[in-house]
């Protein structure tokens, strides 16, 4: 079961639509679920009041087994946005403002990184989100693109991660004191005034045995984060959130878990350098 599925949490989706009306539950294996139906019998309905904001995507969020032996050595690339979405016109990001969050100002990904980058995450930083997530599962032969040092590597086979976020959504709401806005009005040190911070994300993956090669797995997560449902959610931080959320349910996919895992060891030294 897949489950990087999609939930919508307000049925229409309306701008006029002032409370969204989820139902929540967690599953025996400690996963949270969401949904705008009780398909639970222990659903516990909560209402989040987003003001005129389009209510939070709010996807649930696989929790992977660690990882058995023997595995290929893994090594993670930077990840980045597709070309697709910085070309796009449409926005990515709207900053609401007011005291029933109306009024946005609207960003596209280009304006977004141009004039609040922190925001966003450089193609580094989801690296080493990503690494750190598969080196808690206990993938024991992992290496970052850029960091690995020792022999080079000639005849052992490897594969090869990479990523590129396709699609992404953020909102925000600053209602205290907040009038109608500008876009030059927005700076990364009024990103603390927003409280109500949302993402929605879609993360394409990539698994080859050779850095530029032909993909031997290819398939698509989704992420979000929301304040409404976790208070640690900021601005700041959403899109983190969201990726880590989106990285858990790809290490759950047990395609990816087949085409890391080899038939028997090779004795392969711990320590190499990869092309």
């Amino acid at each position: 079961m897949r489950y990087w599925v999609l939930f919508a949490v307000c049925a229409a989706l309306y701008a006029s639509c002032v409370q969204a009306q989820i139902y929540t539950w967690t599953d025996s294996n400690g996963r949270v679920h969401y949904s705008d139906q009780p398909a639970d019998k222990n659903a516990v309905l909560q209402s989040i009041d987003v003001g005129t904001m389009l209510s939070p995507k709010l996807i649930t969020v696989a929790r992977p087994t660690l990882f058995k032996a023997p595995l290929y050595p893994l090594i993670v690339a930077p990840l980045d946005y597709s070309d697709s979405l910085f070309d796009a016109p449409e926005a990515v990001a709207r900053f609401y403002f007011g005291d029933d969050c109306s009024s946005p100002v609207s960003l596209s990904l280009t304006q977004l990184r141009s004039q609040l980058p922190s925001v966003t995450r450089t193609p580094e930083q989801f690296q080493v989100d990503m690494f750190r997530a598969i080196r808690r599962l206990g993938h024991d032969s992992l290496y970052r693109a850029g960091h690995y040092s020792g022999p080079p590597l000639e005849s052992t086979e490897v594969r090869y991660l990479s990523g590129e976020i396709i699609a992404l959504d953020i909102a925000a709401c600053r209602a205290n004191g907040a009038v109608q806005k500008k876009r030059s009005d927005l700076s990364e040190t009024a990103m603390a005034q927003f409280k109500i911070a949302q993402v929605w994300l879609q993360v394409r993956w990539k698994v080859t045995d050779q850095v530029a090669g032909q993909p031997l797995l290819s398939f698509v997560t989704e992420g979000s984060a929301a304040t409404q449902v976790n208070a640690d959610v900021q601005v700041l931080s959403a899109v983190r959130e969201g990726f880590l959320a989106a990285s858990a349910n790809a290490l759950d996919n047990q395609d990816l878990r087949q085409v890391l895992t080899r038939a028997a060891p090779s004795g392969l030294s711990e320590n190499f350098n990869a092309p």
